[in-house]
């Protein structure tokens, strides 16, 4: 309503007043001939690309820009200077110089992502090797005991007692002659 009054009683004070605020003028007569224009007109290819951004031009690549660059990432992410020889780091430029295009990095909640199912998998391998090594000791142990078993039942079969009473210096010992107690 506040658009019909403008248009019928103030039109040129309002089409003035949009000319010097850069505004478009939205009476309805106004917008009807705008609408009109852009139908009429027929698009370019241009239209259809933006203006060029010179941010998404690939830098070149040069020692130098390289050098720069680890720099300016070494200072901005507040990491230790030995961080270029490490071998984690070195493959991972080894890696991204063979790109053939620009290359993405993961957002932080991927990474966030990646980062717990590799710590999942290192529990899960971890695991697997305790468990193997329990089953090792646990057979051990069992090993232990079956062989404690035999040995202790073969010395009562040959009455321990009688074997502890007797010298087992010289022939005078023969603990199988001994009368049992």
């Amino acid at each position: 309503t506040l658009r019909r009054h403008a248009a019928a009683v103030h039109p040129c004070h309002y089409r003035k007043w949009c000319d010097s605020n850069r505004f478009d003028s939205m009476l309805p007569e106004d917008s009807k001939k705008r609408k009109r224009i852009e139908k009429d007109r027929q698009s370019l290819v241009i239209d259809h690309f933006g203006p060029e951004d010179p941010t998404t031009k690939p830098i070149p690549f040069s020692e130098k820009a390289l050098r720069t660059a680890a720099l300016e990432w070494m200072i901005a992410t507040d990491q230790p200077i030995q961080v270029f020889k490490h071998p984690t780091f070195t493959k991972m430029l080894d890696i991204a110089s063979r790109a053939n295009r620009s290359i993405q990095l993961p957002s932080p909640k991927q990474s966030r992502a990646q980062v717990i199912k590799m710590f999942k998998q290192q529990l899960c391998s971890l695991r697997d090797r305790l468990n193997v090594t329990f089953f090792f000791f646990f057979f051990l142990f069992f090993s232990f005991l079956f062989f404690s078993f035999l040995f202790f039942s073969f010395l009562f079969a040959f009455k321990f007692t009688d074997i502890l009473s007797c010298s087992l210096v010289g022939p005078h010992c023969d603990w199988r002659s001994q009368p049992d107690m």
